[in-house]
C-alpha cells in the first residue's frame, strides 16, 4: 500500500527508542498500574514501533525524505546488459562448435 522510505538504521534506531519509550512509560512511570503520564509515553512509543515495523513514516512523504537507498535503475540496467550478452556469447560458441562438427543447426 505505501512504498518503504525508510533505511536500516533509521527503522533500527526508532525500534531501539520505541522499545526504550514503552518501557519506561510502562515500567519506570508506573504505566502499567495506571498512572496517565507512562500510559501516554507507552501510547506514544507506539509510533516508533509501528514505523520501524512497516518501514514507512508518513512524515517524511511531505519533505520528499527517504534513508531507503534504493538501486539504481542504470545499475539494474547495466547488469541486464552484461548477462544478456554473456547469454548471447554463450550460445554463439555453442553454435559455432555445431557447425564445426558437421551438425546442422
Amino acid at each position: 500500500m505505501f512504498r518503504k522510505n525508510m533505511g536500516r538504521l533509521d527503522r533500527t534506531v526508532r525500534f531501539v527508542a520505541g522499545a526504550a519509550l514503552a518501557a519506561t512509560g510502562l515500567f519506570l512511570l508506573d504505566g502499567w498500574r495506571g498512572n496517565p503520564t507512562g500510559i501516554i509515553i507507552a501510547v506514544l512509543a507506539t509510533i516508533p514501533l509501528i514505523t520501524s515495523l512497516t518501514g514507512f513514516c508518513p512524515g517524511y512523504v511531505p519533505f520528499g525524505i527517504a534513508t531507503l537507498k534504493r538501486e539504481k535503475p542504470t545499475e539494474n540496467a547495466a547488469w541486464c546488459c552484461r548477462t544478456a550478452a554473456s547469454v548471447l556469447r554463450r550460445e554463439r560458441v555453442t553454435i559455432e562448435e555445431g557447425s564445426r562438427s558437421g551438425r546442422a543447426n
